[in-house]
């Protein structure tokens, strides 16, 4: 018997509907949800200028994406 329901986000439109399909079968099999959103900081390659972003203003929009999800 399932147990947990692991949704992988990236809180675009597609993931948000795996998000709905997850709560549905939620409310039939009485699981555990667990939304993972994982990002990774973007690392110059070659001679392209990259502004790095700061890992702390990645989790914060990565809170508010959250947030909104709720």
């Amino acid at each position: 018997n399932m147990k947990n329901i692991l949704v992988p986000t990236d809180f675009s439109a597609n993931a948000e509907n795996a998000l709905t399909y997850a709560c549905e079968l939620n409310r039939k099999m009485k699981t555990n949800i667990k939304l993972l959103h994982s990002y990774s900081v973007p690392v110059p390659a070659g001679d392209t200028l990259v502004v790095p972003i700061d890992d702390t203003e990645l989790k914060a929009i990565s809170l508010a994406n959250l947030t909104k999800t709720r």
